[in-house]
């Protein structure tokens, strides 16, 4: 399951992260976006093409695209 599969609320475990953009993953990792880190769903925007998440009391707002790559696991 990847984060777009996510409901609004719920924790989860970060199980891997499928990206090919080495920026990307850098910076992912940057903010806290890792294997085994666990992140909150807070919002889901209207056209769900954006997705705030809550990594280690910071909010971060990433792109469909973006979510796409974070798979994750219901904690």
């Amino acid at each position: 399951m990847t984060l777009i599969d996510s409901a609004k609320g719920n924790q989860y475990y970060i199980k891997g992260i499928c990206c090919q953009d080495e920026d990307l993953l850098q910076r992912f990792y940057s903010m806290g976006i890792y294997e085994g880190n666990m992140i909150t769903l807070e919002h889901i925007s209207a056209m769900h093409n954006t997705y705030s998440i809550s990594v280690y009391g910071t909010q971060i707002a990433l792109r469909r695209g973006e979510a796409q790559c974070i798979e994750i696991e219901l904690r």
